[in-house]
C-alpha cells in the first residue's frame, strides 16, 4: 500500500470566525375537560396551543492579521405555530363492548424567511445590500405554509372473553396544505387509516399481542421552504420542495410477553415489519448552473427487525429492590437510492440497531432513596446521510447516564444526575463537478466534537 501526500510549501493558515447571534422563544398551553354522565358515558375534550420561534443571523469573517473581511451573511427566521383540539364521546354497548367516537382539528402554520449574501467582486455581481449584511444578494426566500387537518375516528374495544380482546380503530383524515410566498399553491389529501390490535392471554403469565395498522407520517414543514443545514458550514442553504407528499406505511408487529413468577420481572420479544410508500429522502433538484439538493419523495421501502427486552428483579440474591434491565434491537431497512440507483439503508444520524442495559436500586428505609444507571450503544447499522453532493458517515458511540435520588429537607425530592459527554465523529466526503454519482471527490473531512459531561441537580415537590 502506498500513499501520496501533497503539502503546501510554505504552509498556509486560514483563520475564520463565525458570529451567530440567535433568539429562541417558545411556549405551550394545554388543558383538558371530562364530564361523566349518569349512565357512565364520558365526554372528553382537550386542547394544545404552542409556538416556537427562532431568529438566527450568521456572519462569517475571514481574518488576515488586522484585516477582517465578511464573506457570508445568512439570516434565517422560522416561526411554527400549532393549535389542536380533540373531542370524543365514550359509551358502552353492553358489558363487553365500548365505543369512542370523536373528531380532532389541528392547524399548523410555518412562517420562514432566508436571506443569503456573499462577498462577490465580480463586475456582474449584484450591488451590496444592507438587508444582506452589506454583501451581494444571492438568496431571498420567504414562505408561509399552513395545514388544516381533520381526523374523524371511532375506536371499538371488545372484550371477547376472559382471555381475548380486540381493539379496532377506524380513522378518516382530510387535510389541506396551502403555501404562499415564493411558491403559491394549495393541495388537499384524504387518508383512511384502520388499525387492529388483538390480545390473547395464553396463560395468566404469557400474553400474545398482534397489531396491524395503516400510518401516515406528518410532513416537516421546514422541508417545504428554503432552509439551512446547521451541521454543514460549507452548505449555505438547502432548497425547499412544495410538492412533498406524506409518507404512508403499513405496520405489522407481533409481541410475546412472559411475566416471571412472584413478580420477578418481565421478558418480551417483538417482531415487526413496516412497508413504506412515498418515502422522503434527499433528492437532486440541480439546475444547469448549480448543484442543489432538497427533500423529496423517492418511492417505496421497507423495514423489519426484532426487539427483545427484559426487566428482572434480583430475587435470586434476596434483593427484591434491585432491578436489572436489558434490551436488544436489531433492524434492517432498504430503499433505492435516488442518486446512485442502488439498494441501501435509510439515511440516519442515529437510531437503528442497539443494545442497552441498566440497574436500579430502591432503598425505602433511607428516605425513599434510589440510585441507578443506564447504558446504551448503537451497532450494526451504518449511520449515513446521503445528499446530492456529499455523503456523511457517523461513528457509533455508547452513552451512559446515572442518578441518585433522595427525599430530604422540607419533604422535597433531591435528584443528582450525570450524563456522559455527547461525542460525535463524522467523516464527510464532498464531491465536485457533479453529484455523488457523477462527480469527483473534492475533500474528505474527518471531524470530532465532545460536548463534555453534564451534571445536574433537580429539586421537586408538591405544594
Amino acid at each position: 500500500m502506498c500513499a501520496v501526500l501533497d503539502r503546501a510549501d510554505p504552509a498556509t493558515v486560514n483563520i475564520e470566525r463565525d458570529e451567530i447571534p440567535t433568539e429562541d422563544n417558545s411556549w405551550e398551553i394545554g388543558g383538558d375537560y371530562m364530564h361523566v354522565f349518569e349512565n357512565g358515558s364520558r365526554w372528553r375534550t382537550l386542547f394544545i396551543v404552542n409556538e416556537d420561534k427562532t431568529d438566527e443571523l450568521r456572519d462569517r469573517l475571514k481574518i488576515d492579521g488586522a484585516t477582517v473581511t465578511k464573506d457570508l451573511f445568512l439570516a434565517n427566521y422560522v416561526n411554527t405555530q400549532e393549535r389542536i383540539i380533540r373531542s370524543s364521546y365514550v359509551f358502552n354497548l353492553g358489558d363487553s363492548l365500548s365505543v369512542e367516537a370523536g373528531v380532532e382539528r389541528a392547524q399548523t402554520i410555518l412562517d420562514t424567511s432566508l436571506q443569503l449574501g456573499l462577498l462577490d467582486t465580480d463586475a456582474d455581481a449584484l450591488p451590496s445590500d444592507p438587508r444582506f449584511g452589506g454583501l451581494s444578494p444571492v438568496t431571498d426566500a420567504n414562505g408561509n405554509v399552513e395545514e388544516l387537518r381533520y381526523e374523524y375516528f371511532a375506536i371499538n374495544n371488545w372484550q371477547i372473553n376472559d382471555r381475548m380482546s380486540l381493539e379496532t380503530t377506524l380513522l378518516f383524515e382530510e387535510s389541506e396544505i396551502s403555501q404562499s410566498g415564493d411558491v403559491s399553491r394549495s393541495r388537499s389529501f384524504t387518508f383512511f387509516r384502520p388499525k387492529i390490535d388483538y390480545r390473547f392471554d395464553i396463560t395468566p403469565s404469557i400474553q400474545l399481542r398482534t397489531t396491524i395498522e395503516k400510518d401516515v407520517a406528518q410532513l416537516s414543514f421546514s422541508d417545504f421552504t428554503a432552509s439551512i443545514d446547521s451541521s454543514d458550514d460549507e452548505q449555505n442553504a438547502f432548497e425547499g420542495n412544495a410538492n412533498l407528499r406524506q409518507t404512508q406505511s403499513w405496520r405489522y408487529s407481533t409481541n410475546l410477553e412472559y411475566r416471571l413468577p412472584n413478580d420477578a420481572g418481565v421478558l418480551s420479544g417483538n417482531l415487526f415489519y413496516n412497508e413504506f410508500d412515498d418515502l422522503i429522502e434527499n433528492v437532486d433538484v440541480s439546475s444547469d448552473t448549480q448543484i442543489l439538493g432538497a427533500r423529496g419523495n423517492i418511492g417505496a421501502g421497507e423495514q423489519y427487525g426484532i426487539n427483545l427486552n427484559s426487566s428482572i428483579r434480583l430475587l435470586m440474591f434476596n434483593q427484591p429492590n434491585m432491578l436489572f434491565t436489558a434490551g436488544l434491537n436489531i433492524e434492517e431497512s432498504n430503499l433505492t437510492d435516488p442518486f446512485l440507483n442502488v439498494d441501501r439503508e435509510r439515511s440516519m444520524r442515529g437510531g437503528g440497531s442497539q443494545y442497552s442495559f441498566g440497574f436500579r436500586h430502591d432503598i425505602p428505609s433511607r428516605n425513599n432513596m434510589n440510585w441507578g444507571f443506564n447504558y446504551r450503544r448503537d451497532f450494526y447499522n451504518d449511520f449515513k446521510v446521503f445528499d446530492v453532493d456529499k455523503i456523511e458517515r457517523y461513528q457509533k458511540f455508547g452513552s451512559i447516564s446515572s442518578w441518585a435520588e433522595i427525599q430530604a429537607w422540607g419533604g422535597l425530592v433531591y435528584r443528582f444526575e450525570y450524563r456522559d459527554s455527547r461525542d460525535r465523529c463524522r467523516i464527510r466526503t464532498r464531491y465536485i463537478n457533479g453529484t455523488i454519482a457523477s462527480g469527483q471527490i473534492d475533500e474528505i473531512e474527518d471531524s470530532c466534537s465532545d460536548a463534555g459531561p453534564v451534571l445536574a441537580i433537580k429539586i421537586r415537590g408538591t405544594f
